[in-house]
């Protein structure tokens, strides 16, 4: 039999929040840092530079192989999220592209975007599904095997996708 679907044209909404502090003027909250191997980097909520407030993650690499701050956050498996952060990394010796990274794991790279703009802040926004309870967002201030750079990051925001566009079907 025939049926009619009529939408009602409710727009697609987000969540919540999911990060607590997103701009650090409360410090670092549960950032935590790796590498594959050798030295993780080190972070701290500096005043060097802030994108929002006065104070941004300051992510110093250590010289170890993919060393990178990794925070997580409780997600639901198959939902949609937005994660948007403002970046900064200044030109130095090793003027490379930086990553950032949404994933199921502190090492994952589900959603890698890889970002070369220096010496401004670079907004960047991305989509990805989760595919556990726990997620992270990652940041790799050198996107190569070893490195001494720094990046910051500020005003981090992850939200859940709401799914608009209701539907009523009709069958006749």
């Amino acid at each position: 039999s025939p049926q009619t679907t009529v939408y009602d044209g409710s727009p697609k909404e987000l969540g919540s929040e999911l990060v607590s502090d997103g701009s650090f003027e409360s410090g670092t909250d549960s950032w935590t840092t790796s590498a594959n191997s050798g030295d993780a980097p080190s972070i701290s909520a500096s005043t060097d530079r802030a994108y929002v407030g006065s104070q941004s993650l300051k992510v110093e690499q250590g010289g170890g192989e993919y060393g990178r701050a990794s925070k997580p956050f409780t997600t639901v498996a198959g939902k949609t999220y937005k994660f948007s952060l403002a970046t900064y990394k200044a030109s130095s010796g090793q003027d490379v592209a930086y990553v950032i990274r949404a994933s199921t794991s502190a090492h994952g790279s589900d959603v890698s975007i890889t970002v070369s703009t220096l010496d401004e802040w670079v907004v960047t926004t991305g989509y990805f599904t989760a595919l556990d309870t726990t997620s992270f967002i990652n940041v790799l201030p050198h996107n190569h095997n070893t490195g001494d750079d720094i990046a910051y990051v500020d005003n981090i925001s992850i939200k859940e996708v709401k799914m608009g566009n209701h539907g009523t079907t009709t069958f006749l």
